[in-house]
């Protein structure tokens, strides 16, 4: 499996790329391209601290599967700021479509650990979208959408709609340093 996409990766983001795959009975003339033609493993950390809590995830791909840890964790007294930390196998089917399968781990003391499932799906306009369920029968939809404003400035914004916390909104803004 080959992966062609633009170098910008707002474009890639919005399609701009694909998937070749060749299968052992094609025939190509493609010299050997020792360790760079194998498939090489991410790993990706991107995190944030505030005030009040940590909020981050890391995840671990190959080709169309990723390990992931997804974690908003409390900074102050556990009872006041509990935990929830997702760890999930995700499946890429193609650049819009995943779908996941996992754990949801908490302390809330109005809720508990529980395995969860489902998809994601990137709207039109990059819009990004997921359904959930989990195994004592919660759901959770939610739509976010990131902008570029600047080279530099981003902003964010999510609703999700949980059956257990019911809305949850978050905005955020992401500046980048000069390079």
């Amino acid at each position: 499996s080959w992966m062609f996409h633009c170098h910008l990766l707002y474009h890639m983001a919005s399609g701009m790329g694909r998937m070749v795959m060749l299968s052992d009975g094609m025939h190509m003339d493609m010299p050997e391209m020792g360790e760079h033609g194998k498939v090489p493993w991410h790993l990706l950390l991107d995190g944030s601290v505030q005030s009040h809590m940590t909020d981050g995830n890391l995840m671990l791909m190959h080709e169309r599967d990723s390990l992931n840890a997804r974690w908003q964790v409390g900074l102050i007294d556990s009872r006041d700021a509990p935990y929830e930390i997702d760890l999930t196998y995700d499946h890429y089917f193609n650049a819009n479509l995943s779908s996941f399968v996992g754990a949801r781990l908490t302390d809330d003391d109005h809720d508990k650990n529980r395995a969860i499932a489902g998809i994601t799906y990137r709207l039109p306009y990059l819009v990004d979208s997921s359904l959930g369920v989990d195994s004592e029968g919660g759901i959770r939809v939610g739509v976010g959408k990131t902008v570029q404003l600047t080279d530099r400035l981003s902003v964010f914004g999510m609703i999700h709609y949980d059956t257990r916390t019911r809305i949850e909104l978050v905005a955020d803004a992401e500046g980048r340093p000069a390079m």
